[in-house]
């Protein structure tokens, strides 16, 4: 999982403003009906205007074309969102916050080698944030075509990640799916279920992950009872998310059950799913 974040604080024009600048973690990486919403709400434009506005003001104000990157990306104007990063890392080069948000951002419109290059530059500024390793993890691994390699490196800071906040869902669930590629099937199980332990929100994932590592372990019957739950969680809850449609279509095609048929995902050799 991700999360991208915010810069500044309060309710008005002035947290665009560097003065008022804080970090603050805002997770987004699986958008919700809700989340979408909320994205598209009075708040969110007023937002958009006022980050504008103090750009208008202060156009070398690297907070604002970050803060307005992120609300431009919660309504799903990821070029635009880009656009805006990029302005405040030229602005700004060390900011470790945005070349993680950038990251996010590229990731989503598939420009992988891209997003990786963010954050491997996340992480030469700032090697003990576990935001960045756990997002280089992710984009390294969510790919079930990975190479062995990639699923390595992946696995190495998705346990830097854990190590530096073990506390964080997400980072668990990133751990759970890197030990799944390497083909640690017990830690992948591990993982899923410590960040379903810890965790205040269902992340479907978590159970794909477990099914998967559960199949290959030769327990079908249990595989199969937490891929119906998580493609039943999937199904009524976030239909449309990509990376949870991702997962479902892996682990249908490894446990022979229906995949979904909502969007178009690419095709995986069978020769991934040989036990």
């Amino acid at each position: 999982m991700h999360a991208i974040y915010q810069t500044g604080t309060g309710e008005s024009i002035l947290q665009c403003l560097p003065f008022f600048s804080v970090n603050l973690a805002m997770p987004v990486f699986f958008f919700s009906s809700s989340d979408k919403a909320s994205a598209t709400s009075g708040s969110s434009r007023t937002r958009i205007a006022e980050c504008r506005t103090a750009i208008r003001i202060q156009p070398d104000n690297a907070s604002a074309h970050t803060n307005l990157g992120w609300a431009l990306q919660g309504q799903g104007n990821v070029d635009e969102a880009i656009a805006e990063y990029r302005a405040a890392i030229r602005i700004q080069p060390d900011n470790v916050d945005t070349h993680y948000n950038l990251g996010f951002a590229l990731e989503r419109e598939g420009k992988v080698d891209e997003a990786i290059a963010e954050y491997r530059t996340a992480i030469r500024i700032q090697p003990d944030d576990g935001w960045d390793h756990n997002g280089l993890a992710w984009v390294l691994v969510k790919n079930p075509q990975c190479t062995a390699w990639e699923a390595s490196e992946a696995l190495e800071h998705a346990r830097k990640a854990v190590a530096l906040s073990p506390r964080e869902e997400s980072f668990h669930n990133t751990l759970a799916l890197a030990e799944y590629r390497i083909g640690n099937w017990a830690e992948s199980i591990a993982a899923a279920e410590r960040s379903i332990a810890v965790s205040k929100n269902v992340d479907a994932g978590n159970w794909f992950f477990i099914a998967m590592a559960q199949w290959q372990r030769g327990e079908q019957d249990r595989s199969r009872s937490y891929f119906d739950q998580a493609v039943a969680w999937t199904k009524k809850n976030d239909p449309k998310n990509a990376d949870l449609l991702a997962f479902w279509r892996e682990a249908a095609l490894l446990l022979g059950q229906p995949g979904p048929t909502t969007a178009p995902l690419p095709d995986l050799p069978a020769e991934l799913f040989a036990r």
